[in-house]
């Protein structure tokens, strides 16, 4: 008896989670760059009441075992990174992504990931997030300092980038 007990109490706490993940999907919609999550169910433990058997392999083909689950749980919240709509603000720094991807940012020695594209410029004209002043980073560690062209916006062995 408690067993059936244990299984409706952890179904309820799941679906409460479930419920949860749902109310922060909801709450962010509008929240730029948000990606949706999702929860995953699993069932907990089982318990075998009757042992599987095997057939005599003349007459009779044998049984599967008998298990009562315990219940399920939360195994895992997984973000949804379907393609949103691309909107276009006007504004020259304002980058979107296609698809599963983030902007680097770093702050000091932490690198920080991004789906907010809406950056601007700093006093000395490094590209920033707004939000959080972090620098936006590049790929590479050569740079571009005068390169044929005049391209001089990206000094060698520093990630940030220079407009």
């Amino acid at each position: 008896m408690p067993n059936s007990f244990f299984a409706a109490v952890s179904g309820l706490l799941a679906h409460q989670r479930r419920l949860d993940i749902v109310a922060n999907n909801l709450a962010n919609q509008n929240t730029t760059a948000y990606k949706a999550s999702r929860g995953v169910f699993a069932d907990l433990f089982y318990e075998t009441v009757q042992n599987a058997s095997t057939g005599n392999g003349l007459t009779v083909g044998g049984t599967n075992p008998s298990q009562l689950g315990t219940g399920v749980k939360v195994s895992q919240i997984k973000k949804l990174f379907s393609q949103g709509n691309l909107e276009a603000t006007g504004q020259p720094l304002d980058f979107a992504l296609d698809g599963e991807g983030f902007f680097v940012v770093g702050s000091g020695n932490s690198t920080l990931f991004t789906r907010a594209g809406s950056f601007s410029l700093d006093a000395n004209n490094y590209l920033v997030d707004p939000s959080t002043g972090a620098y936006v980073q590049r790929f590479g560690t050569l740079g571009e300092s005068g390169q044929a062209g005049g391209l001089n916006f990206q000094a060698p062995n520093d990630p940030r980038i220079q407009i």
